[in-house]
């Protein structure tokens, strides 16, 4: 059909959606397939306004349109903006001209509607740059200036209007600057912020928000094109705009398993059907949920699920794994990913829940052992050896959550909110697990933290404290189960509230109310220990909120000097061994004084300044000395060094070291001392000058 004006334009726009939409909620075909043939619309009507506008000059410019977002991927939503680069060669003034006419013709809503919304803001310098580029000024942005969000853009822009040797040219100049040979792992640092950024101006909407929310639209996006951007230097099969393909490519190229593309792809399919109906509804741009029941109804129906609560469980799933994943990606090291990956080939081996929980402390002993032969070697110090046993729990602790959640959710239901929202928990680590300072000895401090009250939508409804409580032990009984291989890990409940007599699961306002009205001031000292090791990110991030108010923002009391030495003098009377021993843990000038001077000045100085809320930070603004502050250092790093050698000599925590002892010896060996009295001398005189700046700051 020819389109010649405006009104042309936008009939042709309602009859082929009508079309579309009704074939989409008759199921008949699928989404891809029908977001690839409204994108193909949209390029039609773009190209037939272009030529519209062109006929209204006697000498038009080479002008092109690039489309990027959406419809660069052909996935364009039914009510989408669409984000739109110009380029053109020739006249500056006549190029502006048509850039600005061509908008207005698909923007401008009139007694037909429009056409599309125009988005031209992904342009260099946005708004504020000019709204046409030639291909030479746009390559020479994107190698001087261009930001990685720019260069993630890039990956999906394509010629859809005007001159196609003008779009291929631009397409192959900023190829080298999209898709790098070698790219820094950094950059993902800088494609998460921009994702958390999104995520914030969505917050109110939080977990109904289908695009920005968590385990939405956009993570999707970010992790299929960071992997793009990580990978598409050096495999050109995946420089492709729609992430469909690209899903299958990244998975026939094995840089994501079956079951992470699995994973994607299903939600993906989903979140984009369930935003395209809601759009369709009254060609709205929407991303959100609708909050009546009535409207929830409407929408699971005409996306084939016979309930509203199905589709809410079906939702939920694949949210969290869509979550799971992108942490794997965005919020991990090259250690964590290589766990995470160990752990999914793990699992992929077990028949059903039985083996996988079978198998938890098989998978630790064969980890802890590659982590004490590289510890050995020489090849990691005593921070990389911490932050890989953390990244072992955690990821454990998050296997045994996902174990507990699947089989509770079968027999009661998923819990909710008041307002009808899923309700969450987190696991929260304390003492070394929460300030990643783990041994090869460590128990795992826990407790537990839920969103809040109500309760579960299945058949055997329970409360959601019930469910909750059945949830942590359900996670305790995964990870302290005895097998063949033994226990995964030993656990410490005794740092919740109200301490070993105290409930084990706690809501968030339970906690934060219990904390403010009734906790001694030793919790509130072990809180600066704490945080969340796995679970949900959105309660995660409001339990930090309550941590930071709860540590820093409430009055300090006034004997806190005596408060903590009273603590720290009581330690030393109950652990201290007898002679022949060193304590380096809680003996006079060990850890536990290291401690109680920096939990001091975090608590005095990291009241006052959010920045100053490390040893680091304290010694940059001058809260403690050059000299102190070497000693602190280097008598804390000597501690764990040691402590950490001789737990690979003996099974038991071994704070109390007993220097006769054939570990010992062997310690000293591993550590460089060929003399072991060289050792005790260090650790005599270390211990020495830490008790005096004890006793200089606490007395």
């Amino acid at each position: 059909m020819k389109l010649l004006d405006a009104k042309d334009l936008r009939v042709f726009r309602k009859k082929a959606l009508s079309s579309i939409v009704f074939r989409d909620l008759g199921n008949k075909d699928p989404p891809a397939a029908l977001m690839a043939e409204w994108s193909g619309v949209a390029d039609h009507l773009i190209a037939s306004a272009l030529k519209i506008v062109l006929k209204e000059f006697e000498a038009p410019p080479e002008f092109c349109v690039i489309a990027l977002g959406k419809l660069g991927g052909r996935e364009l939503n039914y009510s989408s903006d669409v984000d739109l680069l110009y380029i053109y060669e020739g006249d500056l003034e006549a190029a502006s001209k048509v850039a600005n006419r061509l908008t207005r013709m698909l923007d401008d809503i009139t007694e037909d509607g429009f056409v599309f919304r125009v988005d031209n803001n992904l342009r260099p310098e946005g708004s504020r740059g000019p709204i046409v580029n030639t291909v030479d000024a746009l390559e020479r942005y994107y190698e001087k200036t261009g930001e990685e969000w720019e260069r993630q853009a890039l990956i999906r822009a394509r010629p859809v209007a005007g001159n196609a040797v003008l779009g291929n040219e631009f397409i192959k100049r900023v190829r080298p600057f999209v898709f790098r040979r070698y790219i820094a792992v950094s950059a993902l640092k800088k494609i998460r912020a921009t994702k958390l950024k999104l995520e914030k101006s969505a917050s109110e909407e939080g977990w109904n928000n289908i695009k920005l929310g968590p385990g939405g639209i956009r993570e999707v996006e970010f992790i299929v094109q960071a992997l793009q951007m990580l990978n598409g230097g050096k495999i050109e099969e995946l420089r492709v705009a729609n992430i469909f393909e690209v899903l299958a490519l990244l998975k026939k190229h094995k840089i994501i398993s079956v079951r992470k593309h699995d994973d994607l792809l299903e939600a993906y399919t989903l979140l984009r059907r369930a935003e395209n109906i809601m759009q369709a509804k009254d060609d709205r741009q929407i991303h959100t949920l609708p909050s009546a029941s009535p409207e929830k109804d409407e929408l699971a129906k005409k996306l084939g699920f016979k309930s509203q609560k199905d589709f809410t469980v079906k939702l939920d799933k694949i949210r969290h794994n869509v979550q799971r994943h992108f942490s794997s990606i965005f919020e991990t090291s090259y250690e964590k990913t290589e766990i995470l990956e160990a752990m999914e080939a793990n699992i992929s081996t077990c028949k059903n829940e039985e083996e996988i929980i079978d198998s938890l402390p098989w998978f630790k002993n064969h980890i802890v052992k590659r982590i004490q032969e590289d510890d050995l070697e020489g090849k990691l110090s005593i921070d990389d050896v911490s932050e890989r046993l953390i990244i072992l729990a955690e990821t454990i602790a998050d296997e045994a959550l996902k174990i507990g959640r699947h089989k509770l959710t079968r027999l009661h239901g998923t819990p909710r909110m008041k307002d009808n929202l899923s309700a969450e928990m987190v696991v929260v680590g304390m003492g070394k697990l929460g300030s990643k300072e783990m041994d090869y000895a460590s128990d795992l401090d826990l407790i537990f933290i839920y969103a809040g009250d109500g309760e579960t939508d299945g058949e055997k409804s329970v409360t959601n404290h019930e469910y909750f409580t059945k949830l942590a032990q359900n996670v305790l009984s995964v990870l302290t189960l005895p097998t063949r291989y033994g226990r995964t890990y030993s656990i410490d409940a005794k740092l919740r509230p109200s301490g070993n007599q105290g409930v084990l699961v706690s809501s968030i306002e339970a906690f934060r109310r219990y904390h403010l009205r009734e906790a001694s001031f030793w919790e509130r000292q072990a809180l600066l220990k704490t945080r969340v090791v796995a679970g949900d990110v959105l309660l995660s991030r409001k339990f930090k909120a309550v941590l930071d108010d709860l540590i820093y923002n409430q009055p300090l009391p006034p004997d806190i000097k005596s408060q903590i030495a009273a603590l720290r003098e009581k330690t030393i009377c109950e652990k201290t061994g007898g002679s022949g021993y060193i304590d380096v843990k809680y003996g006079a000038g060990g850890m536990a004084d290291f401690e109680a001077i920096v939990h001091l000045l975090l608590f005095v100085h990291g009241c006052e300044d959010p920045g100053v809320r490390n040893l680091d930070a304290l010694h940059k603004q001058h809260f403690i000395t050059d000299e102190d502050y070497a000693v602190l250092n280097e008598a804390y790093s000597v501690y764990r060094k040691l402590l950490s050698r001789i737990r690979l000599f003996v099974i038991h925590p071994a704070e109390s070291i007993a220097t006769d002892a054939d570990y010992f010896q062997a310690a000293c060996t591993s550590l460089g001392f060929s003399d072991k009295n060289a050792l005790i001398g260090k650790l005599n005189n270390l211990m020495r000058k830490t008790r005096e700046i004890y006793l200089r700051f606490l007395k």
